[in-house]
């Protein structure tokens, strides 16, 4: 509103206020335009307006129509504007809080997060320390299961060289008589590959003199001990290599333990060995035909 329409709503207003009758020549001249001031301006006007409005219904002469209708237009338009204001205020407000409760939740993520990290560090330091938990008890399990092989097997080797106190020399030089000083120098001789391979040459050695096979209680000897060098080292790669009967002799592969004529396996006088790296280190003894 410009200050020409701001005075004269201010001079309407104290016609208003003196109740001085409208007449022509009593006052200054009314016009069109200063319903409209007093329609969208004046305060009791505006009330009294939607006081009529939220009524009931009221009945215009037919002949008032072309005047009521524009203003009940306004009011109707005025109102809606000021609903629509309303609304407007009402959402800058709640977008305002929100925007606050925002910001809230900024300060109070950037206060939590170094308390996160912390978390985030503590919990991979657990899973760490989990797995080497873990890793220690399969440790020890495997420690327990050989902790309760260990004696029988040790205890099956030592029986097995008393049966053979020759070849027990052979293999081990000084041979202690006292069963469980015998205990300690079996592990000691088994718990080294150099100490297999010695039992296999003693019975190569022996199976090359007597030009036969290998007899079962030597062959059970070499069977246990390299059984127990595998549980002391978990070496589980080491192996006896078998010949293959009626194969075409390979000297890549064998080695006959008797004469020079041949070629085909007639017999296994030995086993061969592998060592824990897959390396043939010691030929299988055989027979040809």
């Amino acid at each position: 509103m410009n200050k020409k329409h701001k005075k004269r709503l201010e001079q309407l207003t104290d016609i208003l206020a003196k109740e001085q009758p409208m007449v022509s020549g009593a006052v200054e001249a009314f016009y069109p335009y200063d319903l409209v001031l007093l329609l969208q301006h004046h305060p009791q006007i505006r009330a009294l307006v939607a006081e009529i409005a939220a009524s009931a219904v009221i009945t215009v002469p037919s002949e008032a129509l072309p005047l009521v209708a524009p203003v009940a237009s306004n009011l109707v338009v005025l109102s809606e504007l000021e609903q629509i204001q309303q609304r407007l205020q009402e959402a800058e407000t709640d977008k305002q809080r929100a925007q606050e409760e925002l910001r809230q939740l900024r300060e109070q993520w950037e206060a939590l997060e170094p308390e996160h990290e912390r978390y985030r560090c503590d919990l991979e330091w657990a899973q760490s320390e989990l797995q080497k938990v873990q890793q220690r008890n399969s440790e020890l399990v495997v420690q327990t299961q050989n902790a309760v092989v260990l004696p029988e097997a040790v205890m099956q080797l030592v029986k097995l060289l008393q049966a053979q106190p020759s070849l027990a020399h052979a293999w081990l030089k000084e041979l202690p008589t006292a069963e469980g000083e015998l205990a300690v120098k079996v592990i000691a001789a088994v718990a080294v590959w150099r100490g297999i391979e010695a039992l296999w040459d003693c019975l190569a050695h022996i199976s090359k003199q007597q030009k036969l096979p290998v007899i079962q209680q030597q062959q059970q000897l070499l069977d246990a001990a390299l059984a127990l060098h595998q549980t002391l080292t978990g070496d589980t790669a080491s192996a006896l290599v078998s010949a293959e009967l009626d194969a075409r002799y390979d000297a890549a592969q064998y080695e006959r333990c008797c004469g020079r004529s041949g070629q085909t396996i007639a017999q296994q006088c030995l086993p061969g060995l592998r060592n824990s790296d897959g390396k043939l280190v010691r030929k299988s003894l055989v027979k040809t035909a």
